[in-house]
């Protein structure tokens, strides 16, 4: 279920011309295996983000609509790209409608500003989280 949302944001997230700020910001488009890691995978470049999936409320009563939570991580070479590259989701994936052959969802970001984590690799990458609640969107 969970991998299901990541592979929604995912799909969203990889149809982003080159040009959108997000992009810009990594330095290239975002694809599966390459920038994008969906579900925990490993990221072994800089410049790259992971979509995590992570509880979430309880399914509505009428089983047609489901409120799952994902993290969105980057790892990035700089603190100003970290920043950058979660401010950029934020303000791409809030309050914004997800439409995809499985149904609707409406993202919110669950905070208003990137949080910073540290650095890893001795200072090398930079990673930095943002967190989003989508509602309403029927996992099949």
């Amino acid at each position: 279920m969970a991998n299901t949302i990541c592979n929604v944001v995912a799909s969203f997230l990889q149809d982003l011309s080159a040009t959108h700020a997000l992009c810009v910001t990594v330095g290239t488009r975002l694809v599966p295996g390459t920038n994008m890691y969906i579900a925990g995978e490993e990221a072994t470049t800089g410049n790259s983000i992971n979509i995590i999936p992570y509880g979430g409320g309880p399914p509505n009563i009428d089983g047609n609509r489901q409120n799952p939570r994902i993290q969105i991580e980057s790892r990035t070479t700089s603190k100003a790209k970290a920043l950058g590259v979660q401010q950029d989701l934020i303000n791409l994936l809030h309050m914004n409608n997800l439409v995809t052959g499985t149904g609707r969802g409406f993202t919110q970001a669950l905070q208003s500003a990137p949080i910073l984590l540290g650095a890893e690799g001795n200072g090398k990458y930079f990673i930095a989280v943002s967190n989003y609640e989508i509602k309403h969107l029927k996992i099949t």
